[in-house]
């Protein structure tokens, strides 16, 4: 009973997992609130604490059996604290290799971006002598054929 409690007081993997994929989902979304996460890890962590202290509470338990759960799940929390910072680290480098192609990304289309914007112009300028050089040979040409009558 106290025991399953005890393990059930701290926020296993699968736990913070769902808590993760909350968090990525609600950012996608745009609907992030940092101000109800933080809630929601004040209540989890009150509860956790609750929980503790309701199984070191428990005169049924030995101390030695208490320190050793205790040890046991510090021992787990250390590594899963080991784990998440490894997983944090890949994911800030991940985060900025994706920073780093969407920069040049972004660059590439403000080039091509100029580039278009370059030959739209060169269009209109060889739109305009075209039409100069129409004005003009039909100028010519109606010279020409005035000459001849």
């Amino acid at each position: 009973g106290n025991l399953d409690l005890f393990f059930h007081c701290i926020m296993d993997n699968a736990d913070i997992e769902k808590l993760i994929n909350s968090k990525i989902a609600s950012l996608e979304g745009g609907n992030y609130d940092k101000d109800e996460d933080i809630k929601k890890i004040g209540k989890a962590s009150k509860k956790a604490v609750k929980d503790i202290t309701t199984y070191y509470e428990n005169e049924s338990i030995s101390d030695k059996e208490k320190l050793a759960k205790l040890f046991e799940k510090l021992c787990q929390e250390i590594v899963n604290s080991k784990t998440f910072e490894k997983e944090s680290s890949i994911n800030k480098k991940k985060l900025n290799a994706s920073i780093r192609e969407k920069d040049g990304v972004v660059n590439e289309l403000t080039r091509a971006n100029t580039i278009k914007e370059r030959l739209e112009a060169l269009c209109r300028d060889l739109q305009k002598q075209n039409k100069n050089i129409q004005e003009e040979f039909r100028k010519v040409a109606e010279e020409e054929k005035r000459k001849r009558e």
